[in-house]
């Protein structure tokens, strides 16, 4: 079975072949450790594995400071998390952008022509041994997929010509 490879296959192998990915960034970290070690304080002090202050007052404020501290925290945690994606995903819209840019660049689009024009001709080789009894029709499609990339003056000419090229069927 031949594999119908296309021109648009051909020009995504070579554009990411050859364009490079930024690499992300380090991550920031989170302060999950101290999340957890005011969680833990918060816990002993209401499970009274420590002391109490001595007044309630006292005991109720440092409650609430303990909750609060612990909210203040995790707005904290979940910043870092979204500024630590928010990198990633501009290293990713970076690399998005130079695939387009590189897509547009003649000299990958010619390389795309001629690996897909090289693609057909070795689909058809078959038709050149010795023994095969083709027709002309094969010698004259595989010289016409050779000449295509210099017969045109652009890539999209180039491969509009060879699309518009038809296997001989015998």
């Amino acid at each position: 079975m031949i594999e119908r490879f296309t021109y648009d296959d051909y020009l995504n192998r070579i554009v990411y072949e050859n364009v490079e990915r930024e690499d992300y960034p380090e991550p920031t970290p989170g302060v999950e450790d101290q999340i957890q070690a005011k969680t833990i304080e918060l816990n002993d002090l209401l499970n009274q594995r420590v002391p109490r202050p001595p007044t309630k007052t006292e005991y109720l404020t440092l409650i609430a400071s303990l909750r609060a501290d612990i909210a203040s925290l995790n707005t904290q945690n979940t910043q870092i998390a979204a500024d630590n994606v928010a990198a990633r995903k501009a290293v990713d819209d970076a690399y998005i952008v130079a695939i387009a840019e590189a897509k547009e660049d003649a000299d990958y689009q010619w390389s795309a022509v001629r690996a897909y024009r090289t693609k057909l001709l070795a689909d058809c080789d078959w038709t050149q041994v010795a023994d095969s009894n083709c027709a002309e029709d094969w010698v004259a499609y595989r010289q016409s997929l050779r000449d295509a990339p210099n017969n045109n003056e652009t890539p999209a000419a180039a491969l509009a010509a060879i699309n518009n090229l038809t296997m001989p069927t015998n």
